[in-house]
């Protein structure tokens, strides 16, 4: 078992870099049943919280985030003797859930901060005030600081997870990972109503009312891919 608290097993910042199974992800079985979602008295009362604050499109997001972190997890590292223990389902719930809570159009005009950090603090001030401890709390707001965060180093693995499930969804990055099959079913469960268009507006908006932020950094340098938010198969596919 890991010494490290749930959530925060190092692992590299870079994905080419972590040790994926050897199989054939597109031949690979594997459905909605096999991760379900976590329940627990903390993660229901962030739901009710979560809900109606995020808006039907960023809700679906966000848990289309955690299924496929959660799948790609099951899938690519479950037998990896340094990662097997290394997922912790309510953690990474509770971060994919808060992630863009900082994104929503009222949240990006009520603070001089980029998204991702007035998104971290809320949310670790959030957990604390309903219960969590300081490590469940610390573990889902430090993937939230880091979920666009693409410099190399090392990075918690309920980081790099987000970073895996949020680039699928956005940009359809890491696709060779999961089954189309997975992909289809996944889609159905939680529809994207045009999510480019929502995530594509909402940073731009975050760099209108902040040029300072880091969404600012990630548009300048082409990390986030937004020439493939519209673009890309998911989009076109399941719009």
């Amino acid at each position: 078992m890991s010494s490290y608290p749930a959530g925060f097993t190092p692992v590299p910042r870079d994905p080419s870099q972590l040790p994926y199974a050897k199989l054939n992800p597109p031949a690979a079985s594997i459905s909605l049943a096999d991760v379900p979602l976590p329940t627990s008295k903390l993660i229901e009362e962030a739901k009710t919280f979560l809900e109606p604050e995020l808006g039907e499109k960023i809700w679906n997001h966000s848990h289309r985030a955690f299924l496929i972190g959660s799948a790609v997890a099951k899938l690519q590292f479950a037998t990896d003797g340094t990662l097997a223990n290394a997922y912790d389902a309510e953690s990474f719930y509770l971060a994919c859930l808060f992630h863009d809570i900082g994104c929503t159009p009222a949240n990006i005009k009520k603070t001089e901060l980029s998204f991702e950090f007035w998104g971290g603090l809320t949310t670790r001030q959030w957990l604390l005030d309903h219960g969590a401890s300081s490590d469940l709390a610390d573990s889902a707001s430090e993937a939230i600081f880091r979920h666009t965060d693409f410099n190399n180093g090392k990075i918690s693995f309920n980081g790099q997870l987000i970073q895996i499930g949020t680039l699928f969804d956005n940009v359809h990055e890491h696709a060779h990972l999961l089954p189309e099959s997975f992909v289809a079913e996944l889609m159905e469960a939680y529809p994207r109503h045009e999510w480019g268009g929502c995530f594509k507006g909402a940073m731009e908006s975050e760099v209108e009312h902040k040029p300072w932020s880091h969404a600012s950094e990630l548009k300048e340098t082409g990390a986030a891919a937004w020439d493939r938010i519209l673009g890309n198969a998911l989009e076109k596919t399941y719009a």
